[in-house]
């Protein structure tokens, strides 16, 4: 569960919390100018910033992907370590006509390669976009 795997920071008086988090977003993404920005966006959510994570636990997608009717396009990281095959059948096996497309990146796709996910994009859609 996401619970176990993400944790509510809390800013600390020496600003350790910060350095926590620089280092954390190092091991997923080489670039630092990415680090800066993924760990600014994260101070500015403030104590709050990992909510998202916990809603997204909470939630069950399986009750309700076989509502979608419409054509999906999944695109995934190769070195995302929470996008994975078992995880990533579930689309196709329940949303029909999903594609999937795998690009070289991580955590932060659309932010480390964000030309190629552009192209996937718009290879995806119909002419005309």
């Amino acid at each position: 569960m996401l619970h176990q795997i993400s944790v509510q920071w809390r800013v600390q008086p020496d600003g350790s919390h910060m350095m926590e988090k620089w280092d954390k977003f190092s091991g997923w993404v080489s670039d630092p100018a990415i680090v800066h920005r993924v760990v600014t966006d994260l101070l500015r959510a403030g104590e709050t910033s990992e909510y998202g994570h916990f809603a997204c636990a909470e939630y069950r997608m399986e009750d309700t992907l076989p509502l979608v009717k419409a054509p999906a396009l999944l695109i995934v990281g190769r070195s995302d370590p929470f996008a994975n095959n078992p995880k990533n059948a579930v689309f196709a096996e329940t949303i029909p006509e999903t594609e999937s497309v795998t690009l070289e990146g991580g955590v932060f796709l659309p932010t480390e390669s964000p030309k190629q996910f552009a192209e996937a994009v718009m290879a995806y859609l119909p002419a005309g976009g």
